[in-house]
């Protein structure tokens, strides 16, 4: 009998998850559009049906999502699904070079990937430096029940944004002039595709007592981005996907590619706003200048409350409340806790830039600089049989590490 209810139970159970299940189908038509993000430079970008910034997608665990892309571009293209683990559909993944030779121009390629995973990602191009002329957007996965409860939910795409595109950006980084490859150039911030001086157009509309969680996201070609807001404390929940315990912090740091959900409380009153950062440390790229770019940005409670703000001399903060504390991500504590496994292999990768044989500067694991192969690494791997176990057969540089499947890393 036990064994009976069981059983229904879970056929039950499986049914309202079924049914609860949807496909999300989006067609893209990803071309060439114009935009000024930060109010006073214009220029083109890469945008969705005509429309720039792409819109933010969300779906919920369980669904299929579909995007036919069709590249109306005059270069190949791909989208990236950054975060998702595609596990048995890495075919989508997007990575040029490793997984697909990317969608010719007037081609036409569909991504269907069965969604596994909760939490905050997004997708952009992963044809070059692409995804720095924009395409990129969040990609928000919900699932059944929240470890956490919270009033509202707010997306803060972060970048780094050049005014510049990213084939003058990349032909001067691996220039082979020492005086055009330094010569410096700066980003400037953008909030959600938007920016510059104008402030009410990156604002936040907080109300007393409500309790906000921000996902954040750095979707910089390079360059960390430290994010806090004046006189509030930040409740880390998750970070790359992964529900977490709580930690809480006054400001955390995202470097490129990063997420993080904080909840934020919302003071019970209405006397003052507060200004909240987002500043940019650029550290990569010699061409890239180094320095910490101020961003500041304001949490609204009430439209003519006088605001807490730092006071700004030159790249410096002054009378700020803030502590810039560093945040170590590697001690976040999953909700899902999951025992270690054992290590059948160990691979060293030291990562540095250099000046190498072509007298470009370019950055590299173990020395060892990566040239994409003339066949993606993927179909190499399922066409070339016992074959595939030799590094040579996938290309000249490409330096493939060939793993076991199911094999642990470290």
């Amino acid at each position: 009998m036990l064994l009976r209810l069981a059983c229904y139970c879970y056929v039950v159970l499986s049914a309202i998850l079924l049914a609860a299940a949807k496909p999300v189908v989006l067609d893209w038509d990803l071309m060439y559009t114009s935009a000024k993000p930060d109010g006073k430079n214009e220029r083109r970008v890469i945008g969705v049906n005509g429309q720039w910034p792409p819109p933010v997608i969300y779906v919920d665990v369980g669904d299929t999502l579909t995007i036919n892309a069709n590249n109306k571009l005059d270069e190949p293209t791909s989208l990236h699904t950054h975060g998702f683990f595609q596990n048995g559909t890495n075919y989508y993944d997007g990575a040029v070079g490793a997984t697909e030779c990317g969608i010719p121009p007037n081609g036409s390629y569909t991504y269907r990937m069965n969604v596994t995973q909760s939490g905050t990602y997004w997708i952009h191009s992963h044809y070059q430096a692409q995804y720095v002329d924009g395409l990129r957007t969040p990609l928000i996965s919900r699932p059944a029940a929240e470890h956490y409860k919270y009033d509202e939910e707010v997306v803060l795409m972060l970048e780094a944004w050049y005014n510049r595109n990213s084939h003058d950006i990349n032909d001067q980084l691996l220039s082979t002039s020492e005086a055009i490859r330094l010569k410096s150039f700066l980003p400037t911030t953008l909030v959600n595709s938007r920016g510059g001086s104008n402030v009410n157009v990156t604002k936040l509309s907080f109300t007393p007592g409500k309790k906000y969680r921000l996902r954040l996201l750095n979707v910089s070609g390079t360059g960390m981005i430290r994010f806090g807001i004046e006189n509030h404390m930040l409740d880390v929940i998750e970070l790359d996907g992964v529900d977490s315990e709580i930690k809480t912090v006054p400001s955390i740091q995202l470097s490129a590619g990063q997420r993080a959900s904080v909840l934020v409380t919302a003071k019970d009153n209405v006397d003052y706003n507060y200004a909240y950062h987002a500043d940019i440390y650029t550290d990569m790229q010699a061409g890239v200048e180094r320095a910490e770019l101020p961003y500041t940005g304001v949490v609204e409670y009430a439209p003519n409350a006088p605001l807490i703000a730092p006071t700004v001399v030159g790249h410096n903060k002054i009378n700020t409340t803030m502590t810039w504390d560093f945040f170590d991500d590697i001690d976040m504590v999953p909700i899902d806790k999951r025992p270690s496994p054992g290590v059948n292999k160990w691979l060293p990768l030291e990562v540095r830039t250099a000046i190498y044989d072509d007298r470009k500067e370019h950055m590299a694991f173990n020395n060892r600089t990566y040239s994409p192969p003339l066949v993606p690494s993927l179909i190499t791997a399922h066409t070339t049989g016992y074959q595939g176990w030799f590094p040579d057969v996938y290309g000249y540089k490409t330096y493939p590490v060939i793993l076991d499947h199911l094999e642990d890393v470290e």
